[in-house]
């Protein structure tokens, strides 16, 4: 490629590709050995809402075990595997691809001009992605009432109009067909 220069890697003294542009297409396969594991995702959103920072594996992890775990401090068991998997899996993985920049001697992770345009990518896929389960579990709910409902009608009861439960069947495949539209664009 002619956009590309051969850098020695200042972490380990092995030579390295960077793209001069780090706006290049990247390739699909990159992407999603990249992007496919959520913490590798928390890993980059953290080194580019810190660049500021002077970030090493040892402060992610907590940072990251905290997020996984919901509480803070992380309990010690969850610190030590998320540092484990950093250290020996996706702080490697990145700056192999030239996500980041990693220092072994001194442990510090710091963003490269390709760290924001994976951060883009993570932020579009974000807000891309399909209903969360409450609201997958809230449409499961909805439709099971209006099976009840369909059931209930066919019973002599008389509960139920046929406009009645025509109305609320029409206004639930409305519902399902507005939360299918806005998540698959």
């Amino acid at each position: 490629m002619g956009g590309e220069r051969i850098l020695r890697g200042r972490h380990d003294g092995r030579h390295k590709k960077q793209l001069a542009d780090p706006a290049e297409e990247v390739g699909q396969s990159e992407l999603h050995q990249i992007l496919s594991n959520e913490r590798r995702r928390r890993l980059i959103r953290e080194i580019v809402e810190n660049e500021d920072e002077e970030l090493t594996v040892s402060e992610l992890s907590e940072r990251l075990a905290a997020q996984e775990s919901g509480t803070e401090p992380a309990p010690r068991k969850v610190r030590h595997s998320v540092y484990v998997t950093l250290r020996q899996n996706h702080v490697p993985k990145l700056d192999d691809h030239d996500v980041v920049e990693f220092d072994d001697e001194s442990k510090s992770i710091e963003p490269n001009e390709r760290t924001p345009v994976f951060y883009r990518l993570i932020d579009e896929t974000d807000r891309t992605e399909w209903p969360s389960e409450r609201h997958v579990l809230l449409a499961l709910l909805l439709g099971t009432a209006l099976g009840l409902v369909g059931i209930l009608d066919a019973l002599p009861l008389g509960l139920f109009t046929e406009p009645q439960v025509a109305g609320a069947f029409a206004l639930w495949q409305l519902g399902l067909v507005i939360v299918l539209k806005r998540y698959s664009t």
